[in-house]
């Protein structure tokens, strides 16, 4: 058990009610502050995006787009085709239950 729970009981301490005044500037200040996280997450933005743009950027190379499937989905591929092939078609008549 630990010795010292003053942090502990401090979490559900209550702060003294505020008078208007007071609270309508922590408002403004909370205001403020989310204002300028905003702005700035804006110019972040703006800087990523202009840092990426025109051919000296990626190196004057040009970009290839790979078109078709994934080698994962051929060999699925693969595997249904051999499924359709030797197993799909068997007669069951003479299994039993």
């Amino acid at each position: 058990m630990p010795n010292d729970l003053d942090k502990f009981h401090a979490r559900f301490a209550e702060d003294a009610a505020l008078s208007p005044e007071d609270e309508l500037a922590r408002m403004a200040a909370a205001e403020d502050e989310a204002k300028s996280k905003k702005d700035k997450k804006k110019d972040k933005g703006k800087k990523k995006k202009k840092k990426g743009k025109g051919a000296d950027a990626d190196g004057g190379e040009d970009k290839v787009a790979k078109i078709g499937p994934n080698e994962l989905v051929r060999k699925f591929d693969s595997f249904y085709d051999d499924y359709n092939n030797k197993w799909a078609n068997r007669d069951e008549v003479q299994n039993h239950d």
